[in-house]
Parts: structure tokens; C-alpha cells; sequence
């Protein structure tokens, strides 16, 4: 049970890393 919220959770925060990266990469690279 612990294990779905966790894995949700991480997802969330890898998926908020990724988005920062993709922007701070985009506004890098323009």
C-alpha cells in the first residue's frame, strides 16, 4: 500500500525535475 503513493509521488517529482530541465534547457538554448 505504501508502495503507490510512493511511486506516485516520485513520479510526480521526476516529472516537475524533467519539466524545470526542458525549460531551463530551452530558454539555455534559444
Amino acid at each position: 500500500v505504501q508502495r503507490s503513493p510512493l511511486r506516485r509521488g516520485m513520479a510526480t517529482y521526476w516529472l516537475l525535475k524533467g519539466e524545470k530541465q526542458a525549460g531551463q534547457s530551452c530558454s539555455s538554448t534559444t
